[in-house]
């Protein structure tokens, strides 16, 4: 069975006061995890300032991803926007970035792959400068690009910079239709958008508005994924008579995932949404020294310790690809609490197949590929090892 990613943008930064929007860090991770549970594999997270209106607050991106990673069981792909400020809270193109520069626990970040008049309010701007700075920054960090394309022209501005090297393959587009200024929410213009990306590439889509319902069918018929979310839609049906029923993110997610099961897909998890999207879940941290409880198993393992607010993946063990100085190098890999000897931390233990040699205090890579089994306490230390 087919398997569709949906993204849930949940705030966005020009929709305005007065519809259930959530603005605060704690209201926006509330509704991360309530999308989550419903079936959404990725959160598209923009800030609100005190006043509402949307910022690049870094401190107000921290709090939130710390919130959202507090439920332990959350796996939720986070997406932060590069393109969050408003006229009362402007941003400069590093105070765009920062949070993707400094934060950890970021996976996908937005990036608005060209410059438009978004009618009535303003000029866009997404610089040549700015992008080249912004995949630069998302490839050293290992963030999956989410290419935001509102017009035509866009698709070749990101072909520019995979050529020059400044964006990573294979590459996923968001295809943002309907906002005035870009290309109207058509199925025709989706057809076409398709249509002219590279083979390889995933794409989803969403119409602003009216345009929500079209494109979010002519999607899923296309073979792409979708993002719904009060970031785009505030309408949530027009009855016959006329009255507008007001939209919650809730309502909108739940709607998104009855629509992939009608149509015969399934929702994309989390994880499954990290393979489709080739970003293999990915540890870049610190070798620290251990109980050495593997050496007396002689199966000698690292030990990488989470950071606060570092996403932890599912409680197990998983079959791992580990980049030692450039060189790979095949692993098992298991997280958790260690059970049979108990941790009071979460930790990732990985034993490297094929390798000896000291990596305390090196960072190493560490690349997820495939769940095997979850995380079991033996009776013994002799038991752990026989098995």
């Amino acid at each position: 069975m087919a398997k569709t990613i949906i993204t849930a943008a949940l705030t966005g930064a020009v929709t305005p006061a007065g519809y259930k929007i959530p603005e605060t860090p704690q209201q926006i991770a509330n509704e991360a995890y309530d999308a989550w549970k419903l079936g959404a594999a990725v959160v598209h997270l923009h800030m609100r300032a005190d006043d509402g209106l949307g910022a690049m607050d870094k401190e107000k991106f921290r709090e939130t991803i710390k919130l959202i990673r507090s439920h332990k069981d959350c796996d939720v792909i986070i997406n932060c926007t590069s393109s969050g400020a408003s006229p009362e809270h402007p941003a400069t193109d590093d105070e765009r970035m920062a949070h993707h520069r400094e934060l950890s626990g970021i996976e996908m970040g937005s990036y608005d792959a060209g410059s438009f008049n978004w009618m009535p309010g303003g000029v866009f701007v997404n610089s040549p400068q700015f992008l080249q700075k912004l995949g630069d920054l998302y490839m050293e960090k290992g963030i999956k690009p989410e290419l935001e394309i509102f017009d035509a022209g866009m698709l070749g501005v990101a072909s520019y910079f995979v050529k020059k090297g400044h964006l990573s393959t294979p590459c996923h587009y968001q295809f943002c239709l309907g906002v005035l200024g870009g290309m109207p929410a058509t199925v025709e213009n989706l057809l076409y958008l398709v249509q002219h990306i590279p083979a390889g590439s995933t794409w989803s889509a969403f119409g602003v508005g009216k345009g929500h319902l079209p494109i979010l069918f002519a999607s899923l018929a296309l073979g792409g994924h979708i993002r719904v979310g009060m970031e785009d839609n505030v309408v949530y049906e027009v009855k016959e008579n006329g009255e507008k029923v007001m939209a919650t993110n809730h309502m909108l997610v739940e709607r998104a995932v009855n629509a992939v099961k009608a149509f015969g897909n399934t929702p994309a998890t989390p994880d499954e949404a990290r393979r489709m999207l080739g970003r293999r879940f990915c540890l870049r941290l610190k070798v620290e020294h251990g109980n050495c409880i593997g050496r007396l198993l002689d199966f000698p393992t690292i030990n990488q310790s989470f950071p606060q607010h570092h996403i932890v993946p599912r409680y197990g063990v998983y079959s791992t690809v580990v980049n030692v100085a450039g060189k790979l190098y095949g692993g098992v890999t298991n997280v958790g609490v260690k059970p049979t000897v108990g941790s009071d931390r979460p930790l990732s233990e990985t034993y490297i197949l094929d390798y000896s040699g000291d990596l305390y205090g090196q960072t190493v890579e560490v690349y997820f590929f495939r769940f095997v089994r979850p995380e079991q306490k033996f009776g013994s230390i002799s038991e752990l090892k026989e098995q």
